[in-house]
Order: structure tokens, then sequence, then C-alpha cells
């Protein structure tokens, strides 16, 4: 399962109304199939283009209602030294992590701004927040977004529009199914790596928690203690 489809799950039993912005497209049709039959909606969309974000969620109105959350979820990862690392990833990366983050939260807070209500909750990385080897231009995109959370938290915050970050740690997803498991566990004070429904908890957590904005929470079983 994964991150997106434990988040989804988890506000939408709850909350009833939550968009699926970006999926990997290996994995689009088996999440669908999984949404739909757990009755849950879902479309595709490119977070990097501007104007199909804005239809996408246009969209999202004029089925459900008020948007009220948007969480920004999509991501792509690559492990490679940054001499290594060529233009084109580097722009891939950046485009889908940062710059989609970026558009969508722009999107989102222009509808929410009219009825002054929503919050926006960004999915980061404790990668971005003590680097990785291999891993500069990831840690880089993710790390951008602490600096879009609390900004744009004090910008729409006096309308009533809350933005909050995310930071979950290892958690098992298909990006961590190379690592050594046993060699994880034993740098994480809680002894175990996180699943996908860790990271979902917190992000209905601060969905739902109408005094929180601009915070940035960590939820790795305390590895960001191990500096």
């Amino acid at each position: 399962m994964t991150i997106q489809h434990s988040v989804k799950k988890k506000v939408v039993l709850h909350a009833e109304q939550l968009h699926k912005k970006s999926l990997p497209k290996s994995s689009r049709p088996k999440i669908y199939s999984k949404l739909a039959i757990e009755g849950i909606k879902g479309s595709q969309c490119d977070v990097t283009d501007e104007k199909i974000v804005q239809e996408s969620l246009k969209l999202v109105e004029e089925t459900l209602g008020p948007l009220r959350v948007v969480v920004n979820c999509a991501g792509i990862n690559l492990d490679r030294l940054l001499v290594q690392t060529v233009p084109e990833d580097i722009n891939s990366i950046i485009n889908v992590n940062l710059i989609g983050s970026i558009i969508t939260s722009k999107i989102a807070a222009r509808l929410m701004l009219k009825h002054k209500c929503g919050n926006i909750v960004n999915i980061g990385s404790i990668v971005g927040m003590k680097g990785n080897r291999g891993q500069a231009v990831y840690a880089a995109s993710k790390a951008g977004l602490v600096g879009l959370t609390k900004s744009l938290a004090q910008e729409i915050g006096s309308r009533g529009v809350r933005v909050n970050l995310v930071v979950p740690g290892i958690i098992q997803t298909g990006m961590t199914e190379n690592m050594d498991i046993e060699q994880v566990k034993n740098q994480v004070p809680l002894s175990r790596i996180g699943a996908p429904e860790d990271v979902a908890e917190g992000v209905f957590f601060l969905a739902t928690s109408p005094f929180i904005t601009g915070e940035v929470l960590i939820i790795d079983g305390g590895l960001h203690l191990n500096r």
C-alpha cells in the first residue's frame, strides 16, 4: 500500500472529501481499482501542469462541493550522486516534488480563500531535514516544502485557511523495498520502520486540528533524534 492510498482512505473514511492528485503511472490501475472497491473516487492529474491542476480541482468542487482538504503527496526519487545526475533528472524531481506542490497549493488556496475555510497538508521527507548521501536533489525538493508551508501559512491564515507539513521517516513502500530493513530498525528508537498508515494518521490529525498551521510534524519513530 502506498502513502497516497493510505492517506486518502484515512481522510475519506472520516471526512468524505479528498481528491487524489497524482500517482505513479505504473500503480494507477491497481490503486484506482482498490479505491473504487472502497467507494473512493479518484482521477489522474499532472501536478506540474497548472491548467490541468486547475481543471482537476474545479471538477472536485463541481462534484463534491467546496474544497476542504488538499494533500500534496506526489513524489519521485532517484538515488544518485549529484555529480552523476543529469539535468533532465534534476528537473523531473524538482518539478514533481516541489513545483507540483507549489502549483497545487496555489490553485487550492485560491478556491479555499473564497470560502474562508480549508487546509493544505504537504508531504515532505526526513531526507529534506537531515540530508542523505545520493539524494541531494530529492533532499532539496523536500526541504523546499518547509519554506513553502511556513510562508503560505502566514499568507492565508487570516482568511481561515491552514497549511501544514508532514515529514515521514523510513516508510514501508516501493521506494524503500531495496533497503536493509534490519539495519534501519537499529537506528530508529521505536525499533521499526513506519507504515503508510502511520503517515495517514498524521495527515488526518493536521487536517482536522483547527488551531494548527505552519507546523512541521515529523513521523519517523524518533529517527531524527540520531543527529
